[in-house]
């Protein structure tokens, strides 16, 4: 017997700007078992994260040094 997983990766471009609500909505309807976001600042994660409610739980780590800008990084998400 088989077990499916649904992953979403998306490139969020965070430091253009991330409307979280509306990521979220998108990640409610695709129902994803795991998320991968790739240039994401923390808070964009922290408040997508928050955005899709509390069960869904938040890891992140930016991607290299020096940092001249605000950090981005990848973000994994998911609510198991």
């Amino acid at each position: 017997m088989a077990t499916e997983l649904t992953v979403v990766t998306w490139n969020v471009q965070g430091r253009a700007g991330v409307d979280a609500p509306a990521v979220a909505a998108v990640l409610r309807r695709a129902r994803p078992d795991v998320v991968a976001l790739q240039e994401v600042q923390r808070a964009q994660a922290r408040a997508i994260s928050a955005a899709l409610g509390p069960r869904w739980h938040l890891v992140w780590g930016f991607k290299h040094w020096p940092v001249v800008n605000r950090p981005e990084g990848v973000a994994v998400l998911s609510p198991h």
